[in-house]
């Protein structure tokens, strides 16, 4: 699970595995905050909050939508 890692981060529905992140099977919509991204004011922290009040559009692990700011959550688990 994602909280093992990373326990101040969850998504509504609890059951995000670090495998979802990696193969972009979140649940998350394909809105990847590229407009945060790309500001050179925004921080990761930004973009972070953003995404914990994203609703969901499918379970974990049942659709694929490429999502950039789910997927730099790896690199904070694997520091």
């Amino acid at each position: 699970p994602v909280a093992q890692y990373l326990p101040d981060f969850t998504i509504e529905t609890g059951r995000l595995k670090v495998r979802h992140l990696v193969t972009h099977t979140t649940g998350l919509p394909r809105q990847g905050f590229n407009q945060l991204i790309e500001l050179k004011d925004s921080t990761k922290a930004d973009i972070i909050s953003q995404l914990k009040k994203t609703k969901v559009m499918a379970p974990p692990g049942s659709h694929f939508d490429y999502h950039n700011a789910s997927f730099s959550l790896l690199e904070d688990i694997v520091e």
